[in-house]
């Protein structure tokens, strides 16, 4: 990486003359001034098109696609010795496939783990609780536990009083009732 000259002479701001003269290599003044290269290593400026879908991706950008697609659920992948545009590459490979991503480490300890958590088993009412189902299926969710349970009471006391109503069909009518008032 070229960086000559993309930062002013102390010696030259400080007393308008450098001793080294052109053979400096800081900036002498406004006009030698230039701007540092940034991502100065080939593969970086084509991963970076590539991520932002100007250019179609690198064979390394799809073979990292392919092992996230293909990872199994609670099974981590961690990458090391990346650039930095490699793991922002990766960063956002991981954020399509909907996984989670974290850099741990310092310079050449850096290091991308990469995780697909495991599907939680979740109760109808955990969906719920969550927030997950629509109103009307939380609804009638409710209305069929209260069915089944009393259904499972009306089972249970196999009498009938003496009017002839089943205390069981008249507590769900109560039940359902306060349902569609609530």
């Amino acid at each position: 990486m070229n960086n000559r000259r993309t930062v002013l002479c102390e010696y030259w701001l400080r007393s308008g003359y450098c001793r080294n003269g052109s053979k400096c290599n800081f900036a002498h003044g406004a006009t030698q001034l230039r701007r540092a290269e940034v991502n100065a290593h080939p593969e970086d400026v084509q991963l970076r098109k590539a991520v932002s879908g100007e250019t179609p991706p690198p064979a390394k950008l799809l073979e990292w696609r392919e092992q996230l697609a293909s990872l199994p659920p609670g099974r981590q992948l961690s990458f090391e010795g990346l650039r930095p545009t490699e793991r922002y590459a990766l960063h956002q490979l991981a954020n399509e496939f909907h996984l989670t991503h974290m850099s741990t480490g310092v310079g050449d300890q850096r290091r991308l783990h990469i995780l697909k958590p495991a599907p939680a088993e979740a109760s109808p009412k955990a969906e719920e609780d969550k927030g997950r189902l629509s109103r009307a299926e939380q609804k009638r969710r409710r209305k069929e536990r209260m069915k089944s349970k009393v259904s499972t009471q009306t089972h249970l006391q196999s009498t009938e009083p003496e009017g002839g109503v089943d205390e069981g069909e008249a507590e769900m009518d109560r039940m359902m009732q306060e349902l569609h008032v609530g």
